[in-house]
Order: structure tokens, then sequence, then C-alpha cells
């Protein structure tokens, strides 16, 4: 994708927050409440000059988690608690915890993958953790059924054929995005554990990187992970899921999106409510 369809790309999606947003006002309520085996987490560390700009379009993304889904436990992990991130936290004191992680450096996406690898098992104390992000959240309601089917649940890096079906059962995993996706507690205290006893003290690679080592890396070299993990097929990874890096697993109507051209490919065809 050309820079100039990038930020076409983001400029839709970020202009589609911003009216969503508005309707929102300053202070919404959601009267719904959602799974309580559910946390959701988001991850925030931007620059210092950026912050007061952006944190609207991570809020965006828990609101619209909140709304399709209901109110459930909420962790924002961020190199500093900054006033709107106190503000936003303040605003829904029983259901926003914040996390302060020195080890962000904003501009750097390695040092949350670590995190993930490293920590995110103990971010959150509930059987699953639904990762959302500014660009990547839930379209509409439906996260109960995928509940108690899978240890990892993204959009799929491997196509709804029958060979990456065969490669999905023969490897029992499927590589899946973790931008927006939803994982189990125990594989995130399994990967945990796995990064500190072989790759804490290795140089990071692109192995490594969080979706990738949780789906991909692991069950590739560790047998006891692959034997008790149970990864999505690339179909159910399909529905929960749609990313433009492969255009041919879009489905009419996916629980959620990641990235800012998968949400121009789903608003062209009218999978997306207008604000």
């Amino acid at each position: 994708m050309s820079t100039v369809d990038k930020e076409s790309s983001i400029s839709i999606l970020r202009d589609w927050q911003d009216r969503r947003l508005a309707t929102y006002g300053e202070s919404p309520t959601f009267s719904l409440t959602g799974p309580a085996d559910v946390t959701v987490l988001c991850y925030f560390y931007r620059p210092d000059d950026q912050v007061a700009a952006k944190f609207k379009y991570s809020q965006c993304a828990i609101y619209e988690t909140w709304r399709h889904c209901g109110l459930m436990k909420t962790v924002i992990v961020t190199n500093r608690e900054s006033d709107v991130i106190k503000s936003f936290r303040l605003k829904f004191p029983d259901w926003v915890s914040v996390q302060t992680e020195p080890s962000l450096v904003p501009g750097d996406l390695d040092c949350m993958s670590i995190d993930c690898n490293a920590r995110l098992g103990s971010r959150f104390d509930t059987p699953y953790v639904l990762i959302v992000q500014d660009d990547g959240f839930p379209l509409r309601p439906g996260l109960e059924r995928f509940l108690g089917k899978c240890d990892f649940i993204g959009s799929p890096f491997r196509r709804r054929t029958l060979p990456g079906r065969i490669a999905s059962i023969v490897f029992r995993h499927c590589p899946a995005n973790g931008g927006f996706s939803l994982r189990t507690k125990r594989i995130c205290q399994a990967a945990n554990k796995l990064w500190r006893l072989r790759f804490s003290n290795r140089d990071f690679g692109p192995e490594m990187v969080d979706d990738i080592f949780y789906t991909d890396t692991l069950p590739r070299t560790s047998f006891r992970y692959r034997l008790l993990m149970k990864m999505a097929s690339p179909a159910v990874g399909a529905d929960f899921c749609y990313d433009h890096c492969l255009p041919d697993n879009i489905t009419p109507a996916p629980f959620g999106f990641h990235s800012a051209r998968a949400f121009e490919r789903l608003t062209l065809i009218g999978a997306v409510e207008r604000p």
C-alpha cells in the first residue's frame, strides 16, 4: 500500500471515530454489562505531545467495545498516566484501571510485543482478555459466541483454502493477528513462561512479534504448547476479525476489524454502521 493510500485509509477511520465520539458526548452511559470473564485491554504509549490528540481514538475503541459487548473490566497499559488518561479512568472508576509500564517507549512497537510476551498474563485476572487498539475493535455484538472455543482468536494470516485448513489441522495452529484478538489467560501465562525460559535473552526478531510468537513460534518450537493450546481455524478467525493483509478472508459481517485499510474495505461493502 502506498503512503497516500495508507493516509487516506487512516483519514476515513479517524473521521468515523470523530463523528462517533461526538454522539457519545462528554459523559456517555452504557446500560449493558458484558461477560464477567473477559477483560478489555488497550495499550497506549504515545509521545507526550500527541497524547491529547490521539488518546481519544483509543477511548473510542473502548466505547465501541462497551456499546456492542457491554461494560467489562478494562485495563489501559501506558508508559505514564497523563491527565487525559486519568480523566478517563475517573469517569469509570468501577470499570477502568491503568497500569504504568515504563519500558513502553513511544514509537517502538517491539516493546509492546515484549510486554505481551513477558507480562500479559499478569495484567488481567479473568479467564479471557480482549485486546483492542485505536485501529481495532468490535463493529457489532457477538463476543459471547467466541468464548470457550479457542485460546487465541485473531484475523488469520493463513488463507481459508483447503491447504490452509489442512495445515491448521496438521500443525495444530493458525498464525493470526493480535492487534484485535481474544486470548485466554492460560495461553498468556504459558507464553510468558516460555518467553522467560527460552527467549528473553535473545535479540528481538520477527518471530518474537507477539502475535507471531503466540500463534506460530511457540506452536512450532514447543510440543507441549502445541498440544495444549487451541488456535482458531482460519474460518473462525475470519469471522472474528478482518485485517486487510488477506483480502480473500473478508466476510460480510465480521465481529471486528484491525487496521485502517480493513476498516475502509468494510465500509465500502456496507459492513460498518454509520455514526
